[in-house]
Protein backbone atom coordinates (compact mmCIF):
# COMPACT_ATOMS: atom_id res chain seq x y z
CA UNK A 1 0.00 0.00 0.00
CA UNK A 2 2.81 2.38 0.82
CA UNK A 3 4.40 1.58 -2.55
CA UNK A 4 1.20 2.54 -4.43
CA UNK A 5 1.04 5.83 -2.53
CA UNK A 6 4.63 6.57 -3.47
CA UNK A 7 3.88 5.80 -7.15
CA UNK A 8 0.87 8.14 -7.15
CA UNK A 9 2.90 10.89 -5.49
CA UNK A 10 5.62 10.48 -8.09
CA UNK A 11 3.04 10.67 -10.93
CA UNK A 12 1.61 13.91 -9.52
CA UNK A 13 5.07 15.36 -9.16
CA UNK A 14 5.92 14.40 -12.77
CA UNK A 15 2.70 16.00 -14.08
CA UNK A 16 3.49 19.23 -12.29
CA UNK A 17 7.06 19.21 -13.56
CA UNK A 18 6.07 18.90 -17.21
CA UNK A 19 2.94 21.06 -17.13
CA UNK A 20 3.08 23.81 -19.76
CA UNK A 21 2.79 27.42 -18.57
CA UNK A 22 -0.61 29.06 -18.81
CA UNK A 23 0.70 31.70 -21.22
CA UNK A 24 3.92 32.52 -23.12
CA UNK A 25 6.61 34.02 -20.94
CA UNK A 26 6.26 37.79 -20.74
CA UNK A 27 2.84 37.83 -22.39
CA UNK A 28 -0.62 38.25 -20.94
CA UNK A 29 -4.08 37.34 -22.14
CA UNK A 30 -5.39 40.04 -24.45
CA UNK A 31 -8.91 40.19 -22.99
CA UNK A 32 -9.77 43.13 -25.24
CA UNK A 33 -6.78 45.25 -24.20
CA UNK A 34 -5.60 45.56 -27.82
CA UNK A 35 -7.88 45.87 -30.84
CA UNK A 36 -5.03 45.75 -33.35
CA UNK A 37 -5.32 42.53 -35.34
CA UNK A 38 -2.66 40.25 -36.77
CA UNK A 39 -2.44 39.75 -40.57
CA UNK A 40 -2.48 36.07 -41.57
CA UNK A 41 -2.26 36.48 -45.35
CA UNK A 42 -4.73 36.85 -48.15
CA UNK A 43 -6.02 40.12 -46.75
CA UNK A 44 -7.34 38.42 -43.59
CA UNK A 45 -6.75 39.47 -39.98
CA UNK A 46 -7.41 37.77 -36.65
CA UNK A 47 -7.52 38.96 -33.06
CA UNK A 48 -4.46 38.52 -30.88
CA UNK A 49 -4.68 35.99 -28.06
CA UNK A 50 -1.50 37.07 -26.23
CA UNK A 51 0.02 40.54 -25.94
CA UNK A 52 3.31 41.92 -24.67
CA UNK A 53 3.74 45.68 -24.28
CA UNK A 54 7.10 47.24 -25.16
CA UNK A 55 8.51 50.77 -24.98
CA UNK A 56 7.23 53.68 -27.09
CA UNK A 57 3.81 52.15 -27.78
CA UNK A 58 5.39 49.09 -29.42
CA UNK A 59 3.76 45.70 -28.90
CA UNK A 60 4.18 42.00 -29.67
CA UNK A 61 1.09 39.97 -30.58
CA UNK A 62 0.50 36.20 -30.72
CA UNK A 63 -2.62 34.64 -32.18
CA UNK A 64 -2.53 31.14 -30.70
CA UNK A 65 -1.27 28.84 -28.03
CA UNK A 66 1.76 27.72 -30.02
CA UNK A 67 4.57 29.23 -27.97
CA UNK A 68 7.00 28.76 -30.88
CA UNK A 69 4.96 31.19 -32.98
CA UNK A 70 6.82 34.20 -34.34
CA UNK A 71 5.30 37.31 -32.69
CA UNK A 72 3.76 40.04 -34.80
CA UNK A 73 5.53 43.29 -33.94
CA UNK A 74 3.78 46.61 -34.49
CA UNK A 75 3.04 50.06 -33.07
CA UNK A 76 -0.29 50.75 -31.43
CA UNK A 77 -2.73 53.23 -32.95
CA UNK A 78 -6.45 53.67 -32.70
CA UNK A 79 -8.32 51.47 -35.16
CA UNK A 80 -10.85 53.62 -36.98
CA UNK A 81 -14.40 52.42 -37.50
CA UNK A 82 -16.20 54.74 -39.89
CA UNK A 83 -19.95 55.08 -40.09
CA UNK A 84 -22.46 57.24 -41.94
CA UNK A 85 -22.45 59.72 -39.07
CA UNK A 86 -20.44 62.91 -39.39
CA UNK A 87 -17.36 62.80 -37.16
CA UNK A 88 -17.31 65.64 -34.64
CA UNK A 89 -14.01 67.52 -34.26
CA UNK A 90 -12.08 67.26 -31.02
CA UNK A 91 -13.58 69.66 -28.45
CA UNK A 92 -11.37 72.49 -27.21
CA UNK A 93 -11.24 71.17 -23.65
CA UNK A 94 -9.88 67.82 -24.88
CA UNK A 95 -7.27 69.47 -27.11
CA UNK A 96 -6.17 71.59 -24.14
CA UNK A 97 -5.70 68.44 -22.06
CA UNK A 98 -3.63 66.81 -24.82
CA UNK A 99 -1.21 69.74 -24.99
CA UNK A 100 -1.57 70.92 -21.41
CA UNK A 101 1.05 71.03 -18.67
CA UNK A 102 2.26 67.85 -17.01
CA UNK A 103 -0.33 67.52 -14.17
CA UNK A 104 -3.29 67.97 -16.54
CA UNK A 105 -1.80 65.63 -19.14
CA UNK A 106 -1.19 62.93 -16.51
CA UNK A 107 -4.81 63.27 -15.38
CA UNK A 108 -5.88 62.65 -18.98
CA UNK A 109 -3.60 59.61 -19.27
CA UNK A 110 -4.99 58.17 -16.04
CA UNK A 111 -8.58 58.61 -17.21
CA UNK A 112 -7.87 56.98 -20.58
CA UNK A 113 -5.90 54.16 -18.94
CA UNK A 114 -8.97 53.35 -16.87
CA UNK A 115 -10.78 52.56 -20.14
CA UNK A 116 -8.49 49.50 -20.41
CA UNK A 117 -7.88 50.22 -24.10
CA UNK A 118 -4.16 50.06 -24.91
CA UNK A 119 -4.71 51.49 -28.39
CA UNK A 120 -6.38 54.59 -26.94
CA UNK A 121 -3.64 55.36 -24.41
CA UNK A 122 -0.98 54.72 -27.08
CA UNK A 123 -2.67 57.28 -29.34
CA UNK A 124 -2.75 59.85 -26.51
CA UNK A 125 0.96 59.35 -25.79
CA UNK A 126 1.80 59.45 -29.50
CA UNK A 127 0.02 62.79 -29.95
CA UNK A 128 1.72 64.29 -26.90
CA UNK A 129 5.14 63.23 -28.22
CA UNK A 130 4.42 64.73 -31.65
CA UNK A 131 3.13 67.94 -30.08
CA UNK A 132 6.25 68.33 -27.93
CA UNK A 133 8.47 67.82 -30.97
CA UNK A 134 6.37 70.28 -32.98
CA UNK A 135 6.78 72.95 -30.28
CA UNK A 136 10.54 72.34 -30.22
CA UNK A 137 10.80 72.69 -34.01
CA UNK A 138 8.63 75.82 -33.93
CA UNK A 139 11.02 77.45 -31.45
CA UNK A 140 14.02 76.48 -33.59
CA UNK A 141 12.33 77.80 -36.75
CA UNK A 142 11.52 81.12 -35.07
CA UNK A 143 15.17 81.46 -34.01
CA UNK A 144 16.43 80.66 -37.53
CA UNK A 145 13.97 83.13 -39.05
CA UNK A 146 15.13 85.84 -36.66
CA UNK A 147 18.79 85.14 -37.52
CA UNK A 148 17.92 85.12 -41.23
CA UNK A 149 16.27 88.54 -40.94
CA UNK A 150 19.31 89.93 -39.13
CA UNK A 151 21.65 88.60 -41.83
CA UNK A 152 19.51 90.06 -44.60
CA UNK A 153 19.50 93.44 -42.84
CA UNK A 154 23.28 93.25 -42.42
CA UNK A 155 23.74 92.43 -46.13
CA UNK A 156 21.49 95.35 -47.15
CA UNK A 157 23.38 97.72 -44.85
CA UNK A 158 26.73 96.58 -46.25
CA UNK A 159 25.53 97.06 -49.83
CA UNK A 160 24.32 100.56 -48.98
CA UNK A 161 27.68 101.53 -47.47
CA UNK A 162 29.53 100.29 -50.57
CA UNK A 163 27.10 102.20 -52.80
CA UNK A 164 27.66 105.45 -50.88
CA UNK A 165 31.43 104.92 -51.00
CA UNK A 166 31.17 104.20 -54.77
CA UNK A 167 33.51 101.20 -54.48
CA UNK A 168 32.67 99.83 -57.98
CA UNK A 169 33.85 103.05 -59.66
CA UNK A 170 37.25 102.70 -57.97
CA UNK A 171 37.99 99.27 -59.51
CA UNK A 172 36.54 99.37 -63.06
CA UNK A 173 39.25 97.02 -64.39
CA UNK A 174 37.54 94.05 -62.63
CA UNK A 175 34.27 94.52 -64.46
CA UNK A 176 35.05 91.77 -66.96
CA UNK A 177 35.61 89.21 -64.17
CA UNK A 178 32.19 89.63 -62.62
CA UNK A 179 30.53 86.66 -64.36
CA UNK A 180 32.83 83.80 -63.42
CA UNK A 181 31.22 80.65 -62.10
CA UNK A 182 30.00 81.20 -58.53
CA UNK A 183 31.60 79.23 -55.71
CA UNK A 184 29.54 76.44 -54.09
CA UNK A 185 27.46 77.74 -51.22
CA UNK A 186 27.73 81.37 -52.31
CA UNK A 187 24.69 83.22 -53.54
CA UNK A 188 24.80 85.02 -56.86
CA UNK A 189 24.50 88.78 -56.54
CA UNK A 190 23.53 89.33 -60.15
CA UNK A 191 21.57 86.84 -62.23
CA UNK A 192 21.78 88.73 -65.55
CA UNK A 193 24.48 88.38 -68.19
CA UNK A 194 25.15 91.38 -70.42
CA UNK A 195 26.26 90.47 -73.91
CA UNK A 196 28.47 92.70 -76.05
CA UNK A 197 29.39 92.11 -79.63
CA UNK A 198 32.91 92.18 -81.07
CA UNK A 199 33.60 93.68 -84.44
CA UNK A 200 33.71 90.16 -85.96
CA UNK A 201 30.15 89.46 -84.82
CA UNK A 202 31.02 87.09 -81.96
CA UNK A 203 29.52 87.54 -78.52
CA UNK A 204 31.41 88.06 -75.28
CA UNK A 205 30.16 88.46 -71.70
CA UNK A 206 30.37 91.94 -70.36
Amino acid sequence: MALQDRIKAFECEADCSFELPLHPVGYEDNNGHVTTQVPIGGGYYVDAKWVKQRDNNHIYLLIGKDFDEEPYSTDLFLNLSYSNEVTAPLPCWFSNLLAGPTPIYHALCKAVSDLDDWNAIAEIECYHCYDDHHCHLTDELAQVQAEFTLIEDAIAASCHRMEVAQIPSLIPNLKGCAFAFPQPGRRATNQHRHISHHDDGSEAPF
